[in-house]
């Protein structure tokens, strides 16, 4: 059955081709022209049965060189049959032809506009998408400890002993100065997920499948690896008479070796934190790397 229809299918593909028409109507000529020399009697010279081959295959039928026989008489309506359904069938595949490339060129114009469309759709909405992602790499400078607060650049090979700021505030004037660094963390990263969400969900990057696909895995990890709950629940908790969050500082600054998650261990939850930041600074770094590639396009 399968190759019932791949014959099938071959066969519709070559009887849209212009070309082999040509080929057939040309081929006909002498082939034609052949008969006649060998069969018509009296006998035609070859040049003779060409041209007869020729005004009878175009239908022209002069009326100088007229058929004898029967059966060159037979041969003589075929060829004429044959040269109206030849001609028929090479303009049905010309025309199909011009039509199927003129619908291609209108389907990749519109194509074009719709991506182009797409295109600053995402712009647009990407600015704000930025604003949330450059408000939450300020707040991983800030953790990170860069020097630089106003431009900030985060390394992510920052050590695991620079968290043990988590609990102060920012000293930035644009922040709530009761805050602390991981409350405004934690808020910028929700928001800037919430922004990542909208621009999946609602088809920005159905063209750019790369950025689309970033953006996912980004979410589920930020999502899967969320200890948010625990880090901030310790600023209201205390263990007789001093803070978890402060206790959890101080063993933050003193921690020494491998930065491995160890189950039961209170710093566990600020090691998940640690790596999730690494991961944030190389999606944000990757995010503008193909955002911008998309906007030199549309240049």
């Amino acid at each position: 059955m399968k190759n019932r229809i791949k014959i099938l299918e071959i066969m519709k593909n070559i009887l849209k081709t212009p070309l082999l028409f040509v080929i057939l109507y040309l081929l006909a000529i002498p082939l034609f022209a052949l008969l006649y020399y060998l069969l018509e009697e009296p006998k035609l010279i070859f040049l003779d049965s060409i041209y007869f081959s020729i005004v009878t295959i175009t239908t022209l039928g002069y009326g100088d060189i007229v058929p004898h026989s029967l059966l060159i008489k037979i041969l003589v309506s075929l060829e004429a049959i044959l040269g109206i359904v030849l001609i028929g069938l090479f303009l049905n595949a010309l025309s199909h032809r011009i039509s199927y490339r003129a619908t291609k060129k209108e389907k990749e114009a519109q194509l074009q506009k719709d991506i182009e469309k797409q295109r600053n759709k995402f712009t647009n909405f990407n600015k704000l998408v930025n604003q949330s992602i450059n408000r939450h790499y300020k707040y991983i400078a800030i953790i990170s400890n860069t020097k630089d607060v106003e431009n900030p650049k985060a390394n992510k090979n920052f050590p695991f002993n620079n968290l043990q700021d988590l609990y102060k505030p920012t000293l930035q004037l644009t922040d709530n100065l009761l805050g602390t660094t991981v409350e405004l963390y934690y808020e910028s990263q929700r928001n800037l997920i919430e922004k990542l969400e909208n621009l999946v969900s609602l088809g920005f990057l159905e063209n750019w499948k790369e950025l689309e696909d970033l953006c996912l895995e980004y979410i589920l990890n930020i999502k899967n690896s969320d200890v948010s709950n625990f880090i901030l629940a310790q600023q209201n908790t205390f263990a007789k008479d001093e803070k978890l969050s402060d206790f959890a500082s101080k063993m933050i600054k003193n921690h020494t070796g491998e930065v491995k998650p160890e189950n039961g261990n209170l710093i566990t939850p600020y090691i998940y934190l640690y790596y999730q930041i690494k991961e944030s600074i190389e999606f944000v770094e990757k995010y503008k790397e193909l955002a911008e590639q998309i906007k030199k396009v549309e240049m």
